[in-house]
């Protein structure tokens, strides 16, 4: 075990652990077990809720209204690539964990409509098994920003999930976003002026960078849904945990701000 004992792990690995090939699990879970203690937040929850788990039930709900797989490819195709990037590859990777785990079985039958019963079957079980598991396979989940949204997750209706994220509001703050930016302020303002400093920012960091300045003069804007979303990368930094290393498979955004306020990154 190497001098570092403690591992925070960001929403991509969170993610990854759900939805990627076996090799890269078993990288991560490599990295993983060189660690004695393990920890995520409800802030990543609630990212991992918003980005993996709505993917999972747009993808099942999909599923469940179309007669069959050529429909389901149809109505994905609809997604626009440019907006719906992220999207469209966390679909794409399902899909891959639905048919590497069907792999040896055989269809009888009609192929489209035994393979989409089976879908609709693979996927509302893991939908319903993923939101318990993200607290079950961590040592610790801090709540520094007492998330909301982190705090109820899919629920079925019927045929249907609805994990709706609650809209956030400033006039109607549920959450401890504010006070955790103003006790961690110094944190955000060296991370906002890493920022300034990098050259070529990408549009999630000039977001960010945006945000921060704005957010540095009135600490209450972050209580918006969107300033908080868009902040995510500098919210997770600032949580992790100060003698914990930060585990994630976005090295490029997380780097330059952890080392700007003394915090430890790795992605292998």
């Amino acid at each position: 075990m190497q001098a570092d004992s403690k591992l925070f792990l960001e929403t991509t690995i969170q993610i990854d652990r759900c939805s990627s090939d076996i090799d890269k699990k078993e990288k991560i879970d490599q990295v993983i077990s060189r660690f004695s203690e393990i920890s995520s937040s409800t802030y990543v929850k609630m990212e991992f809720k918003r980005r993996f788990i709505q993917d999972l039930v747009y993808l099942y709900h999909i599923l469940i209204g179309s007669e069959n797989f050529k429909d389901v490819w149809f109505r994905i195709s609809k997604l626009r690539s440019d907006y719906h990037k992220r999207k469209i590859n966390g679909i794409i990777a399902s899909f891959c964990g639905f048919f590497a785990d069907h792999e040896n079985e055989e269809v009888h039958g009609p192929l489209g409509s035994e393979l989409l019963e089976k879908a609709v079957r693979y996927f509302r079980n893991i939908i319903e098994v993923a939101w318990e598991s993200f607290n079950r396979e961590v040592s610790e989940v801090l709540d520094e920003t007492g998330c909301y949204n982190a705090k109820i997750g899919p629920t079925r209706k019927g045929e249907k999930f609805d994990n709706r994220t609650k809209k956030c509001k400033k006039e109607d703050i549920k959450c401890k976003i504010v006070e955790f930016f103003t006790r961690n302020r110094k944190s955000f303002k060296k991370i906002y002026k890493k920022l300034c400093q990098l050259d070529c920012l990408d549009d999630e960091q000039e977001k960010l960078k945006n945000i921060l300045e704005n957010a540095l003069k009135k600490p209450r804007i972050m209580a918006d849904r969107k300033n908080c979303w868009n902040c995510g990368d500098a919210i997770i930094a600032a949580e992790s945990p100060g003698d914990a290393v930060l585990f994630t498979t976005n090295i490029k955004h997380f780097e330059p701000i952890c080392s700007e306020i003394k915090k430890k990154c790795t992605s292998s």
